[in-house]
């Protein structure tokens, strides 16, 4: 029997006509004002069966040793989905795997209140920052997971879920491009605590998008990556070079010490005082823009590492390689190898799918 995970997020409520909106089969909308915390361990209990009889309702309400009490995180919640929880060969999950899934389709960032499975309800509310216990429009995003296009993305990504939490016992089996993988995911992940408009945290943000790029795709000995990553972006995505130059310029004036230069700049210049507050402004939409590049990209390189698994050439390959090879001497002017046009047609085709999915 297939495994099945809660996730309770917090928001403003949600307009739905039932209390539980089947998606497809194994995916399900709930709508948490439409219910009480006790009724809500008894539709749960039915969706999720305990695992044995030692889960008792204490693993749901709380008040024991191994639960806080649950009622007011309950009542932060608005809605949350019921989705099937991926397992291993050795039977583990994570539920940070499924949230991994749901937070590379969404254009922002989700944390939930709560987590239920067949051991009981979880809390997660004391790992988030005070902001986030309160209603937010950020959390608002159950339209988005109401779609066929999300289930069609969860099911693409979830052969790779391994890479998404960090398990010691998986991770001392791994080669090297899956160790790099599963950290650029992990990075990531972190993106999330940068969400307030802190004057050092927006270029903090932009280092960290420069790392998973260069972790994506560059080799550890290469010269002049920062040219060699945007080349390899475009075997994927188009219109990137613009606004990847500038993610460059304002990670390099945080590296360099110019941020407070600039600002002090920008606001005692004659010519520019009083435009510090546009100089931000620019700075959150390239971010923005970055993230969703980022977003599309790793997606796309998590995709490349599931399907090449089933082709005995390409398995061999590392996504670096497979990447050089269909772009040969198009963009990376690398020796004298001709681009392998076939590769990079099906590259593309097959990212390009993955990418119809995905909102934002």
């Amino acid at each position: 029997m297939q495994k099945a995970v809660f996730l309770g997020f917090g928001g403003v409520p949600i307009t739905q006509s039932s209390t539980r909106l089947v998606i497809a089969p194994g995916f399900e909308c709930w709508d948490l004002k439409k219910m009480t915390l006790p009724q809500f361990v008894i539709e749960i209990k039915s969706a999720i069966p305990p695992l044995n009889v030692n889960i008792m309702d204490a693993f749901y309400f709380g008040d024991s040793r191994f639960v806080p009490p649950m009622e007011p995180i309950y009542k932060r919640c608005s809605w949350g989905l019921l989705l099937p929880f991926p397992t291993d060969k050795h039977g583990n999950n994570n539920v940070e795997e499924v949230l991994f899934i749901l937070n590379l389709f969404s254009p922002a960032f989700l944390n939930p209140h709560f987590s239920t499975s067949d051991m009981g309800m979880r809390d997660h509310s004391r790992d988030l920052p005070e902001y986030w216990h309160e209603p937010s429009y950020t959390q608002d995003q159950s339209s988005l997971f109401k779609t066929d296009r999300f289930v069609k993305f969860f099911h693409a990504l979830e052969p790779a879920c391994p890479l998404f939490s960090y398990d010691y016992h998986r991770i001392r089996g791994w080669r090297e491009e899956k160790h790099a993988l599963a950290m650029a995911c992990a990075l990531f992940k972190d993106l999330r605590h940068y969400i307030s408009k802190d004057t050092l945290k927006i270029h903090r943000e932009y280092l960290d998008i420069r790392i998973i790029l260069e972790m994506l795709l560059t080799y550890e000995d290469e010269p002049a990556k920062g040219p060699n990553v945007l080349n390899r972006m475009m075997t994927f995505l188009k219109g990137i070079r613009k606004n990847s130059k500038y993610v460059y310029k304002y990670r390099n004036d945080y590296v360099h010490g110019k941020t407070f230069k600039y600002v002090k700049y920008m606001s005692t210049t004659s010519q520019t005082k009083g435009r510090t507050g546009k100089y931000y402004d620019h700075h959150f939409k390239v971010k923005d823009k970055a993230k969703k590049f980022l977003r599309y990209l790793l997606a796309a390189c998590i995709q490349l590492f599931i399907n090449k698994q089933a082709d005995v050439f390409l398995k061999k390959l590392s996504n670096l390689q497979i990447i050089d090879r269909s772009a040969g001497d198009l963009y990376l002017k690398k020796g004298k190898r001709s681009p392998d046009k076939v590769l990079r047609r099906k590259l593309r085709t097959s990212a390009n799918s993955l990418f119809r999915l995905m909102p934002g």
